[in-house]
């Protein structure tokens, strides 16, 4: 596999940085910096829509376009299949054996895949198998075939009926029952409406706002392009949507009118996943967008290594609400929603992400938990992350050891984690700055670059190199070197080398253990911040 792509000048952009914080002197040192590192992500950008992969296959090949007929035989683009059915399963047991390690499978570029919301319980019951050693990539001209979890029906006006109209304010609900959402698109990204989520009343055995009054969707959707999804539910036990696929009416406030009239393009991400690749399995080249837990899952739960993300777009991903939870700092009988997901899970071993450019999803980005289902070690091995660019996403990298929340006896290990010469900007920024702050949380989680707080992980190497964080919502880093619940302290703390710390002139670079951080601006902290996290070559830059 050769992969085609114009050459980082992420390094120079690094020593020009070392040169600048040489030069407290100069006033404009702070805003060279800024605009190289915009600079750099910007140019990382162009680069990867001109950049295309290579693919040596070692099998059949299987071509699929929106042209084809799954009654071809697939062999040729002249006689390509049309969907995803024809060549992968999404349920288990996978009972087909089509497709053998060495096999890859194209969809033309410019293409477009629904994947539907399933019946089936579970987050990955809608997503497709990708089995063992397949490649699935993109073959043709033009833009990258996109994978999408929406639902093509809300671009007709007919799905859309007049709930609330007075004052110039106009509210439209679903026809269609729909899953929860965690975002609503519109264009392919010019604009999006902002979900405003529901809390639970345990005295009322009904939705609320946060102060446990009823909630009014009229006084809720209180600003134009927001909206709410009202699930049936006979309780919030019901409510957990790892495990469930309640439906109910969505509601969207458009003041302007009838949203499939005023839009041009209205996604509604409904799926919850879209690809769970086995091992060995890759993806090359694809466009993945519109999932509400997450985009892919590259994880080791069920014995699989060894996947790979190369040169993929991944965006507008996670946030559904998968349960209710109570919380000290609520109002008392109030149920505050908890969101999962992001863009890929890479809980597993032998995984990569590379090269890829992910924007736009959260809670979480790149999320490394380790889960277990019985006592004993679980451990993740030789993970590596590189040359991605990041944007508006929650946490760019979560790493999180909940082992013993799921086993008192159990542990997780890290062993040669890489994320490295990776460009993270705007973390927590964008539509999923309000989703979480929606979130009743005592401290400032899914904002961070990078972050480790609901549980750090025993380790014999978790490497964060030469990597460019460049503002957040929050703390840069949040940092904790605690197991799960106090459980006892990990073996030894992350490495960091060679990074670029830009944060804004008001903002946190750091926050370790809920107990002490490190603000821009002031020499003192960030010398002090950069020798406890023993970053010796890194740079703090001051965003102005």
């Amino acid at each position: 596999m050769k992969h085609r792509r114009t050459a980082s000048f992420l390094l120079s952009i690094l020593m020009t940085l070392s040169l600048l914080a040489g030069c407290s002197a100069s006033q404009d040192a702070p805003d060279n910096a800024n605009n190289d590192i915009i600079a750099a992500a910007d140019t990382r950008r162009d680069a990867f829509y001109q950049n295309t992969t290579d693919i040596e296959p070692t099998g059949m090949v299987y071509y699929i376009s929106n042209s084809g007929n799954d009654n071809n035989d697939g062999l040729s683009p002249e006689t390509a299949w049309a969907t995803l059915d024809r060549a992968f399963e999404t349920h288990w047991p996978l009972t087909r054996d089509l497709l053998k390690p060495g096999d890859t499978v194209l969809l033309e570029r410019g293409g477009i895949w629904y994947i539907s919301p399933d019946e089936i319980e579970g987050l990955t019951s809608d997503a497709y198998n990708i089995v063992e050693g397949v490649t699935l990539g993109a073959y043709g001209e033009g833009a990258r075939p996109a994978i999408r979890g929406d639902i093509p029906e809300a671009n007709n006006p007919d799905f859309w009926t007049l709930y609330y109209d007075e004052n110039g304010v106009k509210i439209w609900a679903s026809v269609n029952k729909l899953q929860d959402s965690n975002v609503i698109v519109f264009n392919s990204g010019e604009s999006y409406a902002e979900e405003i989520m529901p809390h639970w009343s345990t005295s009322l055995n009904n939705y609320c706002n946060a102060n446990g009054d009823s909630f009014d969707i009229m006084a809720e959707l209180g600003k134009d392009l927001s909206f709410c999804c009202m699930l049936d539910l006979d309780s919030a036990e019901s409510m957990d949507l790892q495990n469930s696929t309640a439906r109910g009416t969505l509601y969207l406030r458009c003041d302007k009118g009838n949203p499939a009239e005023v839009f041009d393009e209205i996604a509604i991400p409904q799926a919850q996943t879209g690809l769970t690749l086995h091992t060995n399995a890759t993806l090359i080249d694809l466009d993945i967008r519109y999932f509400t837990c997450i985009a892919t899952e590259l994880s080791g739960y069920d014995g699989n290594s060894g996947q790979q993300v190369v040169n993929c777009e991944v965006s507008w991903c996670g946030g559904l609400i998968s349960n209710y939870q109570p919380s000290d700092s609520g109002a008392i009988n109030v149920l505050f929603p908890y969101c999962a997901g992001g863009a890929l899970q890479v809980s597993g071993s032998e995984n990569s992400v590379r090269d890829c450019y992910i924007h736009h999803c959260g809670p979480m980005t790149l999320i490394c938990s380790i889960h277990v289902d019985e006592p004993g070690l679980c451990k993740f091995e030789n993970m590596t992350h590189t040359g991605n660019l990041i944007e508006y996403c929650g946490s760019a990298l979560h790493i999180a050891d909940l082992s013993k929340m799921d086993y008192k006896d159990a542990e997780g290990y890290i062993s040669n984690l890489t994320f490295s010469d990776n460009i993270v900007i705007f973390s927590g920024e964008g539509w999923v700055e309000n989703h979480i702050l929606q979130i009743d949380s005592e401290h400032s989680m899914f904002f961070s670059a990078v972050e480790n707080t609901m549980g750090a992980s025993n380790n014999d190497g978790i490497y964060i190199t030469d990597n460019i964080f460049y503002g957040s919502r929050a703390n840069l880093l949040c940092l904790t070197d605690n197991l799960w619940n106090d459980t006892g302290k990990v073996n030894q703390p992350i490495v960091f080398s060679g990074n670029v710390y830009a944060q804004y002139d008001d903002g946190i670079l750091c926050n370790f253990n809920w107990e002490r951080g490190w603000r821009i601006g002031y020499a003192s902290d960030e010398k002090e911040f950069l020798d406890f996290i023993g970053d010796t070559t890194g740079t703090v830059v001051t965003i102005q």
